[in-house]
């Protein structure tokens, strides 16, 4: 396939060219304006065509300009930091919902409504020592076995204790006991 059918492959958004194929004062032109609508919409693809260009134009120009990766990375840095803020504001002091009466029509009284789900993600990433999910994977354990006892806070008397219980459960001789041998039962059995 060569250059042309392969531009052809993907459309392009109505007035926009492949990558490389701009007008030198266009390229200037969306190179300078991206940045701008990049922070505001966070997204390369959909911010790429709002200003009548490709994604595919903006990687090769990120690729090929350092001046304009670093501004697409500091444009991308202030969206995640406005999302930061944003994010926390509905974690902890929740968002605004409209209240309906019985009939569904609303009162025009508010209540805020925090989010758990938002607390526990900041609670994870800024305590991850404490919140993080752990997996510890034993070997030759199955999938959804219990994770083995952790003997370390036993005494020595209860870890005989559980040895002897386990050995009975087992039918095995027991630690410390003497077996006793049960008469037969019969005639001769008196």
């Amino acid at each position: 396939m060569n250059e042309q059918n392969a531009n052809r492959a993907r459309p392009l958004p109505k007035g926009s060219l492949p990558p490389g194929r701009l007008p030198v004062q266009t390229a200037a032109r969306l190179k300078a304006e991206f940045p701008a609508v990049y922070e505001e919409m966070g997204v390369v693809g959909p911010a790429a065509e709002s200003i009548g260009t490709t994604y595919d134009t903006i990687r090769e120009w990120r690729n090929s300009d350092p001046e304009f990766n670093q501004a697409c990375e500091r444009a991308r840095e202030r969206f995640i930091q406005r999302l930061e803020v944003e994010t926390i504001g509905d974690a902890f002091a929740g968002e605004k919902s409209p209240v309906y009466d019985r009939q569904g029509k609303p009162t025009g009284h508010h209540r805020t409504r925090k989010s758990d789900v938002l607390r526990m993600f900041f609670l994870k990433a800024w305590r991850p020592e404490v919140y993080k999910e752990r997996y510890e994977i034993q070997p030759g354990a199955a999938a959804g076995d219990p994770p083995p006892p952790n003997l370390d806070n036993l005494t020595d008397d209860e870890l005989r204790e559980m040895a002897r219980l386990e050995a009975k459960a087992r039918g095995l001789p027991v630690p410390g006991e003497t077996a006793v041998e049960e008469a037969p039962e019969g005639p001769e059995s008196g």
